[in-house]
C-alpha cells in the first residue's frame, strides 16, 4: 500500500506543471539567467557596423540588437550576446600584422585537447586571396569558423567560436550566421 501511494504521488509530482513553467523558455529551466538561443541569434537582422582592430578600420554585419557593445583591445574587437553564457558564440575581428602565405587556408589539422574529436571541414581560398576555415567537433559540440582577408601589410581575420558540453542547438543555422557575418567583414 505504501509503495503504491508513494508511486502515485511521484507520478503526480512529475506530471505537474504550472503556468510559470510554461512561460520560461526551455533553455532557461536550469534556473540561471535568460539566454539567447542559436535560432534567435541566427534570425536576428544584421546591421552594418564600423570597428577597429589595431589601426585597421573595418565594417562588418552583426546581429547588433542581440549583442553587447564590443570589447576593443589592441589588435582585436570582440562581440558577445547580451544574454551570454559560457556556451554562446563570440564574434571577433583581429588584425594579424604578419599575414599569411598566398596558399594558406588556415589550420589543416585541429589542435588542442579535443583535437581527436574534431575535423577541418572547410579550408578554401577566397577570390580576394583570403581564406575560409571551419573546424568543428564531430558531435557538433564546438565550431570555429575563420575568414581572413589579405591587406597591403598583414591580414584582417574574423572568427566565430562556440563550444558546449552537448551538441549545439541549431548547429547549421549558427554556422551559417558565422559565415555570413565573417564574409561581410571588409577593411575600410
Amino acid at each position: 500500500m505504501h509503495k503504491t501511494l508513494l508511486l502515485t504521488l511521484l507520478l503526480v509530482a512529475c506530471g505537474k506543471s504550472t503556468s510559470e513553467d510554461k512561460k520560461q523558455p526551455a533553455a532557461d529551466k536550469s534556473g540561471g539567467p535568460e539566454r539567447i538561443s542559436n535560432h534567435a541569434l541566427a534570425t536576428t537582422p544584421l546591421q552594418n557596423v564600423a570597428g577597429t582592430a589595431g589601426d585597421i578600420a573595418f565594417t562588418i554585419d552583426l546581429p547588433m540588437a542581440e549583442l553587447k557593445a564590443p570589447e576593443v583591445k589592441g589588435v582585436y574587437s570582440n562581440w558577445e550576446p547580451k544574454k551570454a553564457w559560457f556556451d554562446t558564440p563570440s564574434f571577433t575581428v583581429q588584425y594579424n600584422e604578419l599575414g599569411y602565405s598566398a596558399d594558406y587556408t588556415g589550420d589543416t589539422e585541429p589542435i588542442g585537447d579535443d583535437a581527436k574529436d574534431r575535423k577541418i571541414v572547410r579550408a578554401e581560398k577566397l577570390p580576394d586571396g583570403g581564406f575560409i576555415n571551419l573546424d568543428q567537433r564531430n558531435d557538433e559540440m564546438f565550431f570555429k569558423l575563420e575568414i581572413c582577408r589579405p591587406l597591403a601589410k598583414g591580414a584582417l581575420c574574423c572568427s566565430v567560436i562556440q563550444r558546449n558540453d552537448k551538441p549545439l542547438e541549431a548547429f547549421g543555422e549558427i554556422v551559417g550566421l558565422a559565415e555570413k557575418v565573417c564574409r561581410s567583414m571588409k577593411p575600410t
